[in-house]
């Protein structure tokens, strides 16, 4: 069975929510025969307390015989910290830092389900063209239902069955990027059959290692929110012709904690800051697209402003269409 290395970056997350995440995994016994390292990549002012030991930067001191045990199951997890803020710099140091042919990319607020990471293993051993796999994703019930106007634009942006059917299941888009920009996706598909996908969902994906290094990993040039970091990995993996696919037996409970680098208590800088990187990801790999679609795409960041902010929100919004032209 192929090894695998799973990278989890954390920041602003309670330590149980962490430490919740890191347990869902240790308790999946079969999963656990394919995991070679845990790598948590800290970037909290101060390091998390994870029940291991922990090491701080340069990781170059630290090495496979420096690796703890967690808690007896024999698991490598290793706790990075020193780093400063952010999430495409602290991929890749994980990356560094893998052991085995396959990366696994969870968020740190996920509960993992029982045989998803052996769902991702078994799948790439069975399917030799499959560059990078994307999960299920199943959102807490306990989170509030989407408003009225996304489940409206959801609705448009799936019609039209017959376009795209292998994109497709059940008339929905799994994980679509069209070239004009648009991004036509619903990651919670009980698809029985491989899906083909052009990205996945970032808090539950799996890589080939040989693809992800050929791509050249993260751009790091996205930072703050690091909106699009994914969606610009999945689209240069694609160029380099690894080709993904969803894969609905690799299941996570994302509970979108409170924290993290979205956190709408800074919400006119949470919001300019995903300006900020759209527009750079609009740039790269859409410049001669009308500039109509980046506003469209953006829009939405608006809405989900707070309230008392979106005044403010909607200039910012603005500015950008003008910087934009």
């Amino acid at each position: 069975m192929s090894s695998v290395s799973v990278i989890i970056p954390t920041f602003k997350r309670p330590l149980g929510v962490v430490a919740h995440t890191i347990r869902s995994i240790l308790e999946d016994q079969k999963s656990l025969e394919s995991i070679e390292r845990i790598i948590v990549i800290d970037q909290n002012p101060e390091p998390l307390g994870l029940g291991s030991e922990s090491f701080p930067i340069p990781c170059a001191q630290v090495h496979a015989r420096d690796c703890p045990k967690f808690e007896g199951t024999g698991k490598q997890v290793i706790h990075i910290f020193g780093l400063s803020p952010s999430v495409t710099r602290a991929k890749n140091l994980g990356c560094t830092l893998a052991k085995g042919e396959l990366l696994v990319f969870f968020d740190d607020d996920i509960t993992v389900q029982a045989g998803c990471v052996t769902a991702y293993v078994e799948c790439f051993q069975e399917n030799g063209e499959v560059g990078f796999l994307g999960g299920r994703e199943i959102l807490d019930s306990k989170l509030s239902s989407d408003p009225a106007w996304k489940r409206i634009i959801r609705k448009w942006m799936q019609a039209d069955p017959r376009k795209d059917a292998e994109y497709r299941f059940d008339g929905r888009y799994v994980g679509r990027i069209q070239p004009n920009s648009i991004m036509l996706k619903d990651f919670n598909v009980p698809a029985d059959r491989l899906i083909r996908i052009d990205g996945a969902r970032g808090c539950n994906w799996a890589c080939r290692r040989s693809w992800f290094e050929k791509s050249g990993g993260f751009d790091e040039h996205f930072q703050g929110n690091a909106l699009r970091e994914e969606t610009d990995l999945y689209i240069r993996l694609g160029r380099q012709g690894a080709r993904g696919y969803y894969l609905a037996k690799a299941v996570v409970i994302h509970h979108r904690q409170p924290g993290g680098c979205d956190n709408l208590k800074q919400s006119i800088a949470s919001l300019r800051s995903k300006l900020a990187n759209d527009f750079y990801f609009q740039q790269k790999h859409f410049k001669c697209v009308p500039r109509f679609y980046f506003m469209a795409r953006t829009f939405p960041l608006v809405l989900e402003t707070l309230r008392e902010t979106r005044g403010q929100s909607l200039w910012a919004w603005l500015a950008y269409w003008f910087k934009s032209r």
